[in-house]
């Protein structure tokens, strides 16, 4: 999506990896890629407007953003999950207006943050997140910086996120805007343009 090709992506949670034109995904990992479109293809009738179901690689995430009533959509989509068998061979969570299905293996985003520190000897860090399942990332963080590493995890807050987000992080920032400010200074900071 970004076509910048010298840049490492660890996308669906962690579960896999791109990096130097390579797809490192394990194969426990793939074993769940068509298993995951079995659950998309169940949950593809929720009877609600506004309701999308993705199918990303092995994870299947179910949005309600634009459901003109979301609690309606919400009781569905868990009617839905509940109903389909494949559903059942997955981790189930819930996020800011999403029900993401996962496989059950010991990956996340805090996993897939660890194994990029070590593989790449990384000395220090940033990380920003918005949803619940950056917890995981955060706690890496933690985890990481006990043993040595510089690292600071930040939470981006908005209407959204949840108290378990924001006590999870060192720092927040507000939103867009605020993230789009930390990166900016921190730009002027490597450039050598702020004191």
């Amino acid at each position: 999506m970004t076509g910048l090709d010298r840049v490492v992506y660890a996308a669906n949670h962690g579960m896999t990896l791109w990096m130097d034109g390579v797809d490192e995904t394990t194969e426990a990992v793939a074993g769940y890629v068509a298993l995951a479109g079995a659950v998309a293809r169940e949950l593809a009738g929720i009877n609600a407007v506004g309701v999308t179901v993705e199918h990303t690689g092995p994870n299947v995430a179910v949005h309600y953003r634009r459901a003109a009533d979301e609690v309606t959509a919400r009781a569905g989509i868990i009617e839905a999950i509940a109903a389909s068998p494949s559903a059942r061979s997955f981790r189930v969570r819930e996020g800011r207006k999403v029900f993401e299905l996962r496989p059950p293996l010991p990956i996340n985003k805090g996993t897939a943050l660890e194994g990029l520190v070590r593989r790449f000897g990384m000395r220090g860090l940033l990380c920003l997140g918005d949803d619940q399942t950056d917890v995981d990332m955060f706690a890496a963080v933690a985890q990481l910086r006990d043993e040595g590493l510089r690292g600071v995890s930040i939470a981006v807050d908005s209407e959204e996120a949840t108290a378990s987000v924001r006590d999870a992080a060192d720092y927040t920032v507000e939103g867009v805007a605020g993230t789009e400010w930390l990166l900016g200074e921190l730009v002027k900071v490597l450039d050598g343009r702020s004191p």
